[in-house]
């Protein structure tokens, strides 16, 4: 077995071995599902606002100091 092949079925074992640590860790999966819910949500909000800040600070950029250019 090469290495590539090794990797192939590491990754193909993660996600039952993280669960089973995971859950002999003394948290329920259910919790995990929760947690990264919430991580998932608060990053999709701060993209989301990054987004909207940079579109509102391009917008904006031509209309100040409009006063000062007369």
């Amino acid at each position: 077995m090469d290495k590539q092949e090794m990797a192939a079925e590491a990754v193909r074992a993660a996600p039952p071995v993280g669960v089973a640590g995971i859950s002999l860790a003394g948290v329920a999966l259910a919790d995990w599902v929760l947690i990264a819910t919430l991580i998932y949500t608060v990053v999709q909000i701060g993209f989301v606002a990054q987004k909207w800040h940079t579109h509102r600070r391009q917008n904006a950029a031509p209309f100040q100091g409009g006063a000062s250019d007369e």
